[in-house]
């Protein structure tokens, strides 16, 4: 190995040559050499020593039995670079070393952890018993640590503690903050699924935290169906958040009896609260079944304005020709509701039934005033599209008339932010009225993206609970951003507790507007913000 020695002498570019030939050629040999040039300094960033370790790790990596040596070197690097190998390679024959390191007491925390680290990869259920005793450990990321091992082993003798950490998270003193052990717990927790974990994540699915709520919200949905039963009782409670959040999830999970649930729940009177019909609605326009569309049907005589838009909105991706029949008698009766079932046809942009009654001479014509009156180019141009194909001097009338009013500029820009869709449609509906200019995003993420690369946004309207990103989390990412801080921001909300709106002030909202509201509610707190502005 004189070449070996030849690398504490010569300059810097022939040692790295001469250390990428022993990576390339995998040179056994030079492992002594090499363990004994590697500096003692974890700190030490010299590119020599930077290039040293990483093929040190290349060697080692191939080498079971010096990796094992390692794990006993006084030197602290050579000990985390044998510690990160036998983890990454799953070397059976250092766990028990591993084992002894983080049990050792002269071990610093550095060693410790990285030992864990590495012992999380095994598959061994040999580590299983240090980690289900390290769940609670005071440090966040040795107890994040073992909960995840927790999970990935499904040790259900462990589910007490984890749900433990979940429920003291809603405590005063932590509920404002998704601490790492949470989420992780609640993580933990939908990887072990089973009847314990399922009705406890149910029973939770209105936790404090919004984050934690939405991680709850997420580990449920992966059960799918078999969540259901843990669900349906929920609507025997008095808590009208609970049921809005368990309306929204069964739309999700799908199928015939997350419907019947929905369906059930009207039916037997269960439904106390307008938000939780319109959640409920809105859900069942996602599941396709003869009594979802019943119940969707006898929706039609709903004299809330929210409410009727996702009535429409799920009769539309529903379609049939029993619900075509259905619409055209509640229209033709020529009363106040069907005046509200023509409006809301058009605010839903129900594209697919405008195509079946627009041939019909008077609905259509009733239809396109209401078009032309809404002042929303998105809703304009949709329509536009369906009226193209039907070449008849009305429809070439009709074309004429809303091309002459599409994609005119408006100055002032609101974004809203809201995973329901129907809510989404409700705004573009008052928003446009108003003479302003809509975006819109249906998660935290997608919008903050949207203020990064669109116009400039004068005023934010955002939903709390929603997936990918919830609307706190996405509250504080734009008052992060200087830019962005002095937009107004009003959040939307079905909560119930203050609490809810403390979280929310926090965050950086400057208002607040609460689920069902009528148009003129949030046309008044637009106008107050944007007057401002002026």
């Amino acid at each position: 190995m004189d070449k070996l020695e030849y690398l504490k002498s010569s300059d810097f570019s022939e040692r790295i040559v001469q250390l990428d030939n022993i990576e390339t050629n995998q040179i056994q040999e030079a492992l002594p050499e090499c363990i004994s040039l590697c500096s003692f300094d974890p700190q030490d960033n010299d590119p020599f020593q930077h290039m040293l370790r990483i093929v040190l790790k290349k060697l080692l990596s191939n080498n079971e039995e010096q990796t094992l040596i390692g794990l006993q070197n006084k030197n602290p690097v050579i000990q985390t670079i044998c510690i990160q190998v036998s983890g990454e390679m799953k070397f059976a024959s250092t766990i028990n070393e591993l084992l002894r390191l983080c049990a050792l007491e002269s071990s610093n925390f550095n060693i410790i952890f990285e030992a864990l680290s590495a012992l999380s990869k095994f598959d061994n259920p040999k580590v299983l018993e240090i980690f289900s005793n390290l769940i609670l450990n005071k440090d966040p990321l040795i107890s994040s640590l073992a909960i995840d091992v927790i999970g990935k082993f499904k040790d259900t003798k462990s589910v007490p503690a984890l749900c433990n950490i979940v429920y003291s998270a809603e405590d005063d003193e932590h509920f404002l903050q998704c601490e790492l052990n949470t989420y992780r717990a609640i993580l933990a927790l939908g990887q072990i699924q089973n009847q314990d974990t399922i009705s406890f994540l149910a029973s939770k699915i209105h936790h404090r935290n919004p984050t934690a709520r939405r991680i709850i919200y997420e580990e449920l949905l992966k059960s799918g169906e078999a969540a259901v039963p843990f669900l349906e009782p929920i609507f025997e409670q008095d808590n009208t958040d609970k049921k809005i959040l368990t309306a929204n999830i069964l739309g999700d999970i799908g199928g015939k009896k997350a419907g019947s649930v929905l369906v059930n729940a009207i039916d037997n009177g269960k439904v106390d609260h307008p938000n939780i019909k319109f959640a409920i609605y809105e859900s069942l326009g996602k599941i396709t079944f003869l009594k979802g569309i019943i119940c969707l049907m006898d929706g039609l005589e709903e004299t809330n304005e929210l409410i009727l838009i996702a009535v429409i909105d799920a009769l539309n991706a529903q379609m049939s020709p029993s619900i075509i029949k259905k619409i055209k008698e509640m229209i033709n009766i020529g009363n106040a509701q069907s005046q509200k079932i023509i409006k809301t046809i058009v605010k839903a942009k129900a594209v697919k039934i405008f195509s079946e009654l627009y041939n019909d001479d008077n609905i259509g014509a009733q239809l396109i005033s209401q078009i032309i009156q809404s002042r929303d180019n998105d809703i304009v141009n949709s329509f536009i599209e369906r009226i193209i194909g039907k070449n008849t001097p009305r429809s070439q009338n009709d074309f004429q008339q809303l091309e002459s009013i599409a994609n005119s500029k408006l100055e002032k820009c609101i974004l809203a932010v809201d995973d329901s869709k129907a809510m989404i449609l409700f705004y573009r509906s008052v928003v446009s009225n108003m003479g302003l200019n809509i975006i819109t995003a249906v998660n935290g993420k997608e919008a903050l993206s949207l203020l990064e690369y669109s116009e400039p946004v004068d005023l934010i309207l955002t939903d709390m609970n929603m997936p990918v990103m919830d609307g706190i989390e996405f509250c504080k990412k734009v008052r992060e951003n200087l830019l962005w801080q002095d937009i107004p921001m009003i959040m939307a909300t079905t909560e119930s507790e203050k609490s809810q709106h403390e979280i929310a002030k926090k965050a950086g909202v400057n208002d607040f507007i609460s689920k069902p509201f009528p148009s003129e509610l949030l046309q008044d707190k637009i106008k107050k913000f944007l007057s401002n502005q002026n």
